[in-house]
């Protein structure tokens, strides 16, 4: 029975080492900078630092300067230290320019699914340099992001502020039409749903607009909830894992303890059994004895 409790307690003990070092997917995202209106795909590189392999792994494009063919290219299993390229067929190109383009990577790594935006900004036979951009994203009152954009053209720009965010991030609204006015800045909010504690999503936002016949395109990216900066993406080793094996381990340990004492009080009301069925013989022997000893008087008497 002890050999039993210290092997269990030995189990639970390596079990929650195994969680506390459960370990991280950590990817890095690339994509060319330039297309040529005679390009017939677009692709996108995607590696993993981590220590941990990210599984059923989805490659979906979010494309604005052209159309494209795949809805998505899967993934099996992207291992530590491998680095894989889809390719993309694209066709009906729009304006030449400067486009924000963006790859959403979804993945499961220890039983949960996560996701990764890379934000990916491509010319089409023109590279441009927008005028009008995003200066700044920060956390507002609430849950909200504060988006700044800024005009630095001598001009009024009529854009589109957009958000690149993955499923699993609830944002509100998708998109804003915004009037810039020549020199002046705007900040705009956009609502968001708190992802669940120990996770983060990635999420990007594009100002995008015409002026003269080519398109322009600005993009920041921003992180929402616990994680690191882009271009990485971590995920998994989360502190829920390790307080739920704090706490097996825990009621374990109490559960061997309440074992062990409940077999000590078995183990100590059967010595004092064996030691009063000791002492009946010798009281029987002491009385014997003693009226032996008596009859003898008696007789005198």
């Amino acid at each position: 029975m002890v050999n039993m409790r210290f092997l269990l307690l030995a189990v639970a003990a390596i079990s929650l080492f195994g969680l506390a070092g459960a370990g991280t997917v950590t990817l890095t995202g690339t994509c060319p900078n330039s297309l040529s209106r005679s390009s017939n795909y677009i692709f996108f590189n995607i590696s993993n630092s981590g220590t941990d392999p990210a599984l059923n792994m989805q490659i979906i494009p979010n494309l604005t300067g052209f159309s494209t063919y795949n809805a998505s290219e899967s993934i099996g299993a992207l291992g530590p230290t491998q680095s894989i390229t889809k390719y993309f067929y694209i066709y009906n190109f729009s304006y030449n320019g400067t486009y924000a383009e963006a790859f959403l990577a979804k993945y499961d790594q220890g039983g949960s699914t996560f996701y990764a935006v890379f934000p990916c900004p491509v010319s089409i036979g023109a590279s441009t340099t927008p005028i009008a951009a995003i200066s700044s994203i920060t956390e507002g009152p609430g849950d909200t992001l504060n988006v700044t954009v800024a005009n630095r053209y001598n001009v009024s720009v009529s854009a589109t502020l957009s958000v690149i965010a993955p499923p699993a991030l609830s944002m509100s609204p998708k998109s804003r039409s915004i009037l810039l006015q020549p020199g002046a800045q705007q900040s705009l909010f956009f609502s968001f749903a708190q992802p669940p504690s120990g996770q983060s999503f990635t999420t990007a936002f594009s100002l995008s607009y015409l002026d003269g016949g080519q398109h322009y395109a600005s993009v920041m990216d921003y992180v929402v909830g616990s994680g690191n900066s882009l271009p990485v993406q971590q995920g998994g080793s989360s502190d829920s894992i390790i307080i739920w094996g704090f706490a097996l381990l825990v009621a374990l340990i109490l559960i061997l303890i309440a074992l062990s004492l409940r077999r000590n009080g078995k183990r100590d009301r059967g010595a004092r059994g064996e030691q009063q069925s000791q002492q009946q013989p010798q009281q029987l022997q002491q009385q014997g004895r003693q009226e032996n000893q008596q009859q003898p008087q008696e007789q005198k008497q």
